[in-house]
């Protein structure tokens, strides 16, 4: 009896757990992709042409006094999504984006660019390094 009761309580717990955690999906966006102007290549019969390649997803961010005053605080990407971070301090810094590991110079009022991949799905914090001031979160979902 006393084993049964433990059972149900690690199955609760691991539902409750599940529901808290899981994934769900991002909210949808129009993005349109560049035409591909290339010959289609000849696919075996009943196999689906593969995905035309994605568009940047172009993200512009203005920094002024340590702090964002323009743009997303929050990122939302789908992973495997190509980012193009456009990037405007007011004061020589460095861009770090956690998770990732990837930095970007800031130079005072000249505009600088980020371009990645996002392979890795979750939440990553970016910050002005040197001032260690977190600015805002990319969030990647899994592509279903």
């Amino acid at each position: 009896m006393r084993n049964t009761l433990y059972l149900l309580v690690a199955v609760a717990a691991l539902a409750g757990l599940y529901a808290v955690f899981r994934w769900q999906a991002p909210p949808t966006e129009t993005v349109s992709a560049a035409s591909v102007k290339e010959a289609a290549p000849l696919l075996p019969p009943g196999s689906a042409p593969p995905a035309p390649p994605a568009a940047d997803t172009a993200v512009e961010l203005r920094i002024s006094r340590g702090m964002l005053v323009s743009g997303p605080p929050v990122i939302k990407l789908v992973q495997g999504d190509p980012v193009n971070l456009r990037v405007v301090s007011d004061t020589a810094d460095e861009l770090h984006l956690h998770g990732y590991d990837l930095h970007l110079q800031l130079n005072a009022d000249v505009p600088a660019s980020l371009h990645f991949i996002a392979s890795r799905s979750g939440r990553f914090t970016y910050e002005l390094h040197h001032a260690h001031q977190e600015l805002g979160a990319l969030e990647v979902y899994p592509r279903q």
